[in-house]
């Protein structure tokens, strides 16, 4: 697996025209979600500011909108399967050199959510179980199902289908695959940090700015993530395909 074409292909396409509309989705979807958080009753977080003080959100905030504990929940649902649906299609129209059919892109696009929502829940309770037993286990877990998404979003697979999937693509390419994984995150950290740098002074400035600004970075590094990761795909399938190409080759005429 080369990772920096990996990084470097997947910065190209999402500063594609495709890349960009991409990011303005789901800056859309963002800010759903952060009118949602906003919008939730103080009484909402209070086992979370009881236990974990330092987690537990603020309340309020200027996309606060007068909704009941309900309707908040209720918009931040739809802003959870609308990130996935947007992650579907990016992937989608990230793959193939990054250059979308519209009518591939939209395929089964509700049946693909569903199985990429479950898939990803499943994916953070054993990654989440892994890295509380020993750090190892979480990140050999993520590395070796992490591509379901790409046979879920590309070839419609149900998610115990993608993940056996993903584990035999990844099947002799963990540590490249964990490579990628820790450059991607080493960007995404970087980015986030440089930003947040920034977002102090925005801050002070302006509090709906700010917010604003960071819909925008978040929406960057998400489909600049879901780039990097759909160059890793096939740069794994024309690895197992490169393999293929030998398997009815006799062993003696191999070099």
């Amino acid at each position: 697996m080369n990772v920096a074409e990996a990084l470097r292909t997947g910065y190209e396409r999402t500063a594609s025209r495709t890349g960009v509309a991409l990011v303005a989705v789901t800056f859309l979807v963002q800010t759903a979600n952060t009118v949602a958080l906003q919008s939730q009753p103080p009484e909402a977080f209070t086992v979370l500011r009881e236990r974990y003080p330092e987690l537990a959100p603020e309340p309020g905030g200027p996309f606060s909108l007068p909704l009941s504990a309900g309707g908040a929940a209720a918009l931040s649902l739809f802003a959870t399967v609308a990130t996935t649906a947007v992650f579907v299609v990016a992937f989608r129209a990230l793959s193939d050199d990054g250059i979308p059919s519209p009518g591939r892109v939209t395929r089964n696009v509700g049946r693909a959510t569903l199985h990429g929502l479950v898939g990803y829940l499943l994916l953070l309770v054993l990654v989440g179980a892994g890295l509380a037993l020993f750090v190892l286990p979480g990140v050999f877990v993520l590395v070796s199902f992490a591509f379901f998404a790409g046979f879920v979003a590309l070839e419609d697979e149900g998610v115990v289908g993608a993940y056996r999937r993903s584990w035999a693509l990844t099947s002799g390419r963990r540590l490249g695959v964990t490579l990628l994984f820790g450059a991607l995150s080493l960007v995404v950290v970087l980015v986030t940090l440089v930003a947040g740098a920034s977002l102090s002074f925005v801050f002070e400035v302006s509090e709906t700015l700010a917010y604003l600004v960071d819909a925008v970075v978040s929406a960057l590094t998400f489909v600049y993530a879901v780039a990097v990761l759909a160059v890793g795909f096939e740069q794994l399938r024309n690895g197992e395909e490169g393999d293929d190409e030998f398997t009815d080759i006799d062993d003696e005429l191999l070099p």
